[in-house]
């Protein structure tokens, strides 16, 4: 192979290269993005959780997002998990949110129900634990 023939094989070994580096930029920076609208979606459920709790008011708007913003978070969360297969720290993060999410689920019955005792109770010692 010439000298010619070599240097297209660098080049073309080179370009290869950055294509694949592209792609896993994209790729972070897909995850990234991800990640900062679980974040929020996060802080947005907690926030009307709280809001919720602190107006006592089972037919508030925040009661009806609520579920909505739950599911796409969880939706994000799944979608990293089968991106990401065998992610400790990711397979905690969905145990620990899927066991918050139960315990607000109920806290969200118990407030529909008008049980704003048990409600305030199963947030302190669940939903929210060290924050009342």
């Amino acid at each position: 192979m010439g000298c010619a023939g070599r240097k297209r094989s660098i080049g073309g070994n080179h370009f290869f290269a950055i294509v694949q580096l592209n792609k896993q930029a994209d790729e972070y920076r897909q995850t990234t993005t991800q990640l900062a609208q679980i974040e929020a979606n996060a802080q947005h459920i907690s926030a009307s959780e709280w809001q919720v709790i602190a107006e006592g008011d089972a037919n508030s708007k925040e009661i009806k997002e609520l579920a909505g913003v739950q599911t796409q978070l969880l939706a994000a969360i799944l979608d990293m998990r089968t991106r990401y297969p065998h992610n400790n720290a990711l397979d905690s993060f969905y145990q620990s949110y899927e066991e918050y999410s139960t315990a607000l689920h109920e806290e969200v019955r118990l407030l529909q129900a008008r049980d704003f005792a048990q409600a305030r109770k199963l947030d302190g010692e669940k939903v929210d634990p060290g924050c009342e």
